[in-house]
């Protein structure tokens, strides 16, 4: 297998992984600079797992039983809790709450 590159950027100048463009990553906000949607892509994170890395990585076990007992399907950056790569809600400018995507 070919060696993975190494950046020294979480995201690209999209927001996207650098190795799985289909996960955003953050986004670009309008007075600048960037909001992040993910901390760590999931796709890199479950290849470490499956690779035998054994270096601890922080559970999602917690955020899912939480937000599944509050009835919520999607965390604070409106990724959904079972597919945290997939955002399926947005925060609403005005008035708060959210927008189902």
């Amino acid at each position: 297998p070919r060696a993975r590159r190494e950046y020294d950027t979480p995201f690209d100048d999209k927001g996207r992984c650098h190795y799985h463009v289909n996960v955003q990553l953050a986004s670009k906000k309008m007075t600048g600079g960037w909001k992040v949607l993910c901390s760590a892509c999931p796709k890199c994170m479950e290849e470490k797992h499956d690779s035998g890395d054994d270096r601890s990585v922080k559970s999602s076990r917690s955020v899912k039983s939480s937000a599944a007992a509050g009835g919520k399907k999607f965390d604070g950056n409106g990724c959904c809790v079972v597919h945290s790569h997939i955002q399926i809600a947005k925060k609403k400018v005005l008035g708060g709450g959210w927008k189902m995507m």
